[in-house]
């Protein structure tokens, strides 16, 4: 059992790595390059009037998946501030498709893996 104190301390450390991770995301995918990317989705079909953009849904898609565990619809929520139903959250990524997320991959791994790239 947690006393009160460790409970508050794991829900403040949580709200940080969200902080951090939004932070590092932003550097390595600005909202701007990824409005292009999105352009580029032919798949992609998104109201304009919704209220989580398609920024959040895929940055808190992507913090989802380095989670060890939890809701999608909570991690969309911690990154973006904005609750979305768990439903939802499915209908729209599946909407997006799989075009942007390898163009995703493209963009954050590819010059990763550039050989002729020094090491760290």
């Amino acid at each position: 059992m947690q006393l009160p104190s460790q409970a508050k301390h794991r829900i403040d450390a949580h709200a940080v790595g969200a902080i951090e991770f939004k932070q590092r995301f932003r550097r390595i995918l600005s909202p701007q390059r990824l409005t292009a990317g999105l352009r580029l989705s032919k798949e992609r079909k998104q109201r304009a009037d919704t209220k989580l953009p398609a920024y959040g849904l895929i940055m808190g898609t992507i913090y989802h998946y380095l989670q060890e565990n939890g809701r999608a619809e909570k991690h969309i929520a911690d990154v973006s501030g904005v609750t979305i139903s768990g439903p939802q959250v499915s209908k729209r990524r599946q909407a997006l498709g799989t075009a942007l997320f390898e163009w995703i991959l493209t963009v954050i791994l590819g010059p990763r893996a550039d050989p002729r790239r020094p090491r760290p």
